[in-house]
């Protein structure tokens, strides 16, 4: 995301992408990321890049949840890991640590607790890959109209269409004009 900061300013500085990492939440590097975007990227190119930043949003979820997340195993499942959120789990041993086992045992965890696979991991990699590549395409487009991306071989308008007309973008779209449908 520093890297977006960077270019869209055309900073040279490394003073810009150490202010940038010292916000510390995704929504907040979003925001500042977006407020630079409305003042320098056309309307074409922002209503692009909006939609791509709702990508990145998914792609941080997915990736928060593995990262901050508790895990376990399943002796009998080697094939398989549980994941509980933090917030699920520290609820539950709170209350059991001060002494207030609830009476629902364990089934409180039970019913907060999901099961992964590694065909999941996969599909989670290949969602941040494939979100590092849109961007890596976007910010090659934004650069400039002939330099053709080495990811996507395309540039320009060519460049352009293939972004917006991503699946995971188009998407996005829909998502953001539902929004902006319920806002009137």
């Amino acid at each position: 995301m520093a890297t977006i900061l960077g270019v869209l300013l055309n900073a040279e500085s490394p003073a810009t992408t150490a202010v940038f990492t010292t916000l510390r939440t995704g929504r907040a590097q979003r925001d500042a990321i977006w407020a630079a975007a409305e003042h320098i990227l056309d309307d074409r190119m922002k209503e692009l890049f909006e939609a791509i930043l709702l990508v990145v949003r998914t792609t941080e979820r997915t990736r928060a949840d593995i990262a901050h997340g508790h895990w376990g195993i399943l002796r009998d499942h080697e094939n398989v890991v549980t994941w509980i959120s933090s917030k699920d789990h520290a609820i539950h041993n709170a209350r059991a640590l001060n002494g207030a086992w609830p009476r629902e045992g364990h089934a409180f965890l039970l019913d907060k607790t999901f099961v992964y696979t590694l065909d999941d991991f996969e599909e989670t990699y290949e969602q941040i890959e494939f979100t590092w590549r849109l961007l890596f395409d976007f910010l090659t487009l934004h650069r400039s109209e002939t330099t053709k991306s080495g990811l996507s071989g395309l540039a320009g308008d060519e460049l352009y269409s293939h972004l917006i007309n991503e699946p995971r973008v188009q998407e996005a779209r829909t998502r953001l004009d539902r929004r902006q449908n319920r806002k009137r």
